[in-house]
């Protein structure tokens, strides 16, 4: 996303620092928007996840989308 279009909405942009700092209404607005359970698929669906408020996942890697590799029986050593 732009940098022009948070400060549209009442973002403060430090070009400088690179950097964007959200209002607190910005971020409480997303917050209400955004949906309680997000589910994760796998071409498997057994590894199928939800992630919701009751549920904590943990992983190795830093990548998000990698979030369920961590169950499975063996890692891929190829293609990461």
């Amino acid at each position: 996303m732009h940098a022009g279009v948070l400060e549209k909405v009442g973002a403060t942009v430090d070009y400088e620092k690179n950097r964007v700092t959200l209002p607190s209404h910005i971020v409480e607005e997303g917050l209400k928007m955004a949906p309680k359970i997000i589910k994760y698929c796998d071409r498997n669906k057994k590894y199928d996840i939800l992630l919701e408020k009751e549920r904590t996942y943990f992983t190795m890697h830093a990548v998000a989308v990698l979030i369920r590799r961590c169950q499975m029986p063996k890692l891929p050593t190829s293609g990461l």
